[in-house]
């Protein structure tokens, strides 16, 4: 049984059957029959519900009571002399009543009545030293005075004399040890100290006293949630609703703890809650709008983030956010507008600032940039997002070393800055020596727990500057080591010890598909899909899910929590017209994938969503956990792959699950593989020029060089990429799906060890049809067919020059030798290599353009990171071909019966 806490359970307070007012016409009617202890206890009894109630603590206080000690003749006035005191304390006129005090002390010098009042009034009115000098006089004269040193520590709390305020507010208790007052304040003392664990145990003991006192739960909850333990701030938070359901603040900060555990739509409802109580809250409709921009809706951000700032004009963090949604929307006039007013009411703003910069970077105003970058770091210069973001703009202005450095920085702050880690990658290609290499591999000594996760991130570097190298074999087999070494997150079931624990939770191979340029991964996806003996799922949302900051998130509520965490970071998988953004593998973000994946106008009439019920798949998903006592990254997301399977009513027994992973990080690849070894994979070819210009248009279009070059060096470095396991690993020409099914389909059904199926001619998604991608320039020609070919029929020339095609051409020779896009010829290849070298030391056509557009100075881009990473990478691949004739471990082609 139980036990029932101190100060709860049968206890009962005069306010169950009086208001306020008729309670306090009580006291003052028993006090002035003489019943001062009755007066007292009724008093007592309302300020443990309504702890600052100015009358009553007032009323109190000229009340005798048995804490005073006897002394020879009257030492307090009258109740008729005190009369005026009182009248002009509520009228709110303190001033007034501190002279009434001062006079009457001329009288009654020893009076603890007159101390105490002029106390309260001196502090009411500021005067923080003339109230702590009473306090003191009339603790001299009763040193017994429980109250007394409340007040007292009160003043000195106020004053910023924390530790003196924190011995007198534990006399306060050491009288009176119920007091809920104390202990609640000392708590926020020790909090305001940093002492967390003090905090707690006081106001652990001020709810024992009195559950429903009014800011027990908000506080404690959020000295949990500094402390780091986010779940028993929402259940502190969720305990103070259940005696106070009218409490908005409560349900706001709640709300924004469910908001950084990604629980969107708890978040949701919270901040409506609070609303609803309070609608002039209008930091309940700022985290509301941050909500609703988290899961891509935006209108309904800005509609919050506005109504915040009609409500509390000068709201920095509102004018913030309003400015972050218009620069998403292309406003950026309106959106610099937010940012300097954001600033105008915090001047040391940090993210305002920044904002303010990334404006000046995309419109090439990078000194203006600069500026502003130094005044974020200037007023928190422990940002690591900052350090970031200023390194993206020294690769603009050339300074590459610097912005090495300031990645490195970051990292050094957060070693979780997925996008630093990100943008070292192509940095770390233009070293010129091992030696320069590993000089910036070197970082600061990370936390003992993290240290682990830094060498491995540290091996991909390594592996990643290498690619295309003699070495590059060796940096991958070091690099698998880093990973298989980590601590994996195994989660564990509370009932681990009750279960036998099972092995891997699927028999099924694994096949996993990546993509090289635009060469249509999303196409031989929807011919698998259906199959009976596949298990499939729009995988391109879950491209990053072996990221280990996925699992982290995932796992950070422990096993009761994964399935919903799942559910809230992959809310697309539920509903594919979700606007949610979706994690890509330069730690940025897509916008509307289901929508640009054309997976919002599937079935007969392109007229349906694809969708899988919500509630269903986590009650399968839980059902299938519980038949393991722990699980890991990959075992559980096989289990998501069953749990769609049944979902979705597909009861085949699957002998192989097909992971469309399409582009995923080098993080996320290298520990997908550490985890999975044995996986197969397929490396979806066209084409390389036609590939790559398919796959640049857009960039092109907007003048986006950097994004250009990355795509470029990526394709001319995957054709020899040794992470991609070669002994599993085949690559599929788009042009023989397209143009020999017949012959391919079974190939690729022999090398994945599946049985040929009339599914695999037809495109569907879900076993829905599927029209092909929206964003293909030949979608309405023929792309809506299994089986056109205008795609591949199509010229290349839209964004590169011949003299570029050239170039790139001769790079990509032996890759379309061994793919048969080229007929061998070695003499007129060696010839062209010696024609492209030089070549390269000039500008591409295509990059002379986007000079022309943006109307940018050509020394400074031929000064920038965009110009200097990619040069780099196309002359170590012409030091390779030159060198040996050919590419190391390139992919090798799926072999067809003609072949």
């Amino acid at each position: 049984m139980n036990e029932v806490p101190m100060g709860v359970g049968e206890k009962t307070n005069i306010l169950d059957s009086l208001n306020i007012k008729e309670a306090l016409k009580l006291a003052k009617r028993k006090a002035k029959e003489g019943q001062f202890t009755e007066s007292i206890n009724i008093c007592n009894n309302i300020l443990e519900r309504y702890p600052l109630n100015k009358d009553c603590r007032v009323f109190i206080k000229t009340l005798p009571s048995q804490e005073k000690p006897q002394l020879t003749g009257r030492q307090d006035p009258s109740s008729s002399e005190l009369s005026s005191l009182i009248g002009f304390y509520k009228e709110g006129k303190f001033q007034s009543a501190l002279e009434v005090v001062q006079r009457l002390q001329k009288v009654y010098t020893c009076s603890v009545v007159l101390n105490d009042l002029g106390g309260e009034f001196a502090s009411e009115l500021g005067f923080l030293d003339t109230a702590i000098e009473y306090f003191s006089k009339s603790l001299e004269i009763n040193p017994s005075a429980g109250m007394t040193f409340y007040s007292l520590a009160n003043a000195l709390k106020r004053k910023g004399n924390y530790r003196s305020a924190i011995s007198n507010f534990q006399q306060s208790i050491e009288i009176q040890p119920g007091h809920v007052e104390s202990h609640f304040n000392l708590a926020n003392t020790f909090k305001e100290l940093g002492d967390l664990e003090s905090a707690i145990k006081h106001y652990q003991r001020a709810m024992e006293i009195n559950p429903s006192f009014a800011g027990i739960s908000n506080n404690m909850g959020s000295v949990y949630a500094r402390m780091g333990q986010i779940d028993l701030a929402i259940d502190t938070y969720s305990a103070g609703l259940d005696l106070r359901l009218n409490d908005a603040n409560l349900y706001n900060n709640r709300g924004v703890l469910f908001h950084k555990k990604k629980n969107y739509d708890q978040a949701i409802n919270d901040f409506n809650a609070a609303i609803k109580l309070n609608e002039g809250l209008a930091d309940a409709f700022n985290n509301l709008g941050s909500c609703y921009r988290e899961i891509g809706e935006y209108d309904k951000a800005l509609d919050n983030y506005k109504r915040a700032i009609e409500l509390n004009s000068d709201f920095p963090d509102a004018h913030n956010n309003v400015g972050v949604v218009l620069k998403h929307q292309g406003n950026t006039d309106a959106a610099l507008k937010h940012f300097s007013t954001a600033i105008k009411y915090n001047s040391g703003f940090s993210d305002a600032y920044n904002n303010l910069a990334t404006i000046h970077v995309d419109r090439g105003e990078l000194n203006d940039a600069l500026s502003f970058y130094q005044k974020a770091i200037k007023n928190e210069s422990r940002s690591a997002n900052t350090y970031s973001n200023l390194g993206l703009l020294l690769i603009k202005k050339g300074e590459l070393i610097d912005a090495i450095n300031c990645f490195k920085l970051a990292i050094e702050i957060d070693s979780e800055d997925a996008r630093s880690w990100v943008n070292l990658i192509p940095l770390l290609r233009t070293c010129e020596s091992n030696a320069e290499l590993e000089t910036h591999l070197e970082f600061l000594p990370f936390k003992d727990e993290s240290q682990g996760h830094v060498n491995a991130k540290i091996s991909m570097l390594r592996l990643a500057a290498k690619l295309g190298t003699e070495s590059a074999i060796d940096d991958l087999k070091a690099a698998l080591e880093s990973f298989g070494a980590l601590d994996h997150s195994v989660l564990k079931s509370p009932g681990a010890d009750e279960k036998v624990i099972k092995g891997p939770c699927t028999g099924e191979k694994l096949v996993a598909l990546v993509h090289f340029g635009r060469s249509g991964t999303g196409f031989l996806h929807s011919l698998i899909d259906g199959h009976p003996e596949v298990s499939t799922l729009p995988g391109i949302y879950l491209s990053e899910y072996f990221d280990h900051a996925t699992w982290k998130q995932l796992t950070a509520g422990g096993w009761d929590g994964i399935v919903d965490r799942c559910l809230d970071l992959y809310r697309i998988l539920f509903d594919a017209s979700d606007a949610m953004p979706v994690l890509t593998k330069h730690k940025s973000y897509l916008y509307e994938l289901g929508r640009t994946e054309g997976l919002t106008c599937v079935g007969d009439q392109q007229d349906e969503v694809l969708s899988i019920d919500k509630n269903l798949f986590r009650n399968e998903l839980k059902r299938l956990m519980s038949e393991y006592s722990e699980l890991n990254s990959l075992s559980f997301f096989q289990l998501m792959f069953k749990a769609y399977n049944s979902v979705i009513g597909d009861k085949n027994k699957k002998s192989l699950i097909f992971y469309h992973i399409h582009n995923p990080s080098l993080l996320a690849q290298l520990n997908f593989l550490s985890l999975a070894p044995s996986a197969q994979w397929i490396t979806m070819v066209r084409e390389p020029l036609q590939s790559l210009e398919s796959w640049v248009c857009i960039s092109f279009n907007e003048n986006k060089c950097y994004e250009i070059a990355d795509r470029i060096l990526s394709m001319l470095l995957q054709i020899s990429d040794v992470s991609y396991p070669r002994k599993n690993t085949v690559g599929v020409r788009l042009e023989d799906l397209k143009r020999r099914p017949k012959e391919t389909i079974p190939a690729l059904c022999r090398w994945m060890g599946i049985k040929e199926h009339e599914t695999l001619y037809e495109m569907t998604a879900q076993g829905k049809r599927w029209w092909g991608d929206p964003n293909s320039p030949d979608y309405k020609k023929d792309g809506m067919e299994p089986f056109g070919t205008s795609a591949i029929d199509r010229e290349v020339g839209a964004v590169f020059s011949d003299s570029d095609q050239f170039i790139l051409r001769t790079l990509f020779y032996p890759f379309s030798l061994r793919f048969g896009y080229a007929e061998e010829n070695d003499n007129q290849f060696k010839i062209d290599l010696q024609k492209v070298r030089p070549l390269l030391d000039n500008l591409f056509d295509f990059e002379k353009k986007i000079i022309e557009r943006t109307k940018v100075v050509k020394e400074n881009f031929i000064k920038s990171g965009s110009y200097v990473c990619l040069r780099s990478v196309l002359v170590e691949r012409w030091d390779v071909l030159n060198t040996y004739g050919t590419y190391p471990n390139m992919l090798e082609p799926l072999l067809t019966s003609e072949d």
